[in-house]
């Protein structure tokens, strides 16, 4: 299982989300939008602009269903 949080520099949610993470141990990679262009260019193909974006094997995912999945 491979998850990727997308997030920006100056992101409150981000930052939560990340805690949230961190709290169910689940590892995962980050990409900042904003200093990473592949990043950036994953985040426009989905066609999402809110951040954090969470995808789990390349599909968008929320937190409350990728909990459920433990």
């Amino acid at each position: 299982m491979k998850i990727i949080l997308y997030k920006t520099t100056h992101c409150p949610r981000c930052v939560e989300l990340k805690k949230r993470l961190a709290g169910l141990r689940i590892n995962y990679e980050e990409k900042n939008i904003e200093t990473d262009s592949d990043a950036m260019t994953d985040v426009l193909m989905m066609g999402k602009w809110v951040m954090p974006i969470l995808t789990k094997d390349g599909e968008l995912v929320d937190i409350e269903n990728l909990e459920k999945e433990l």
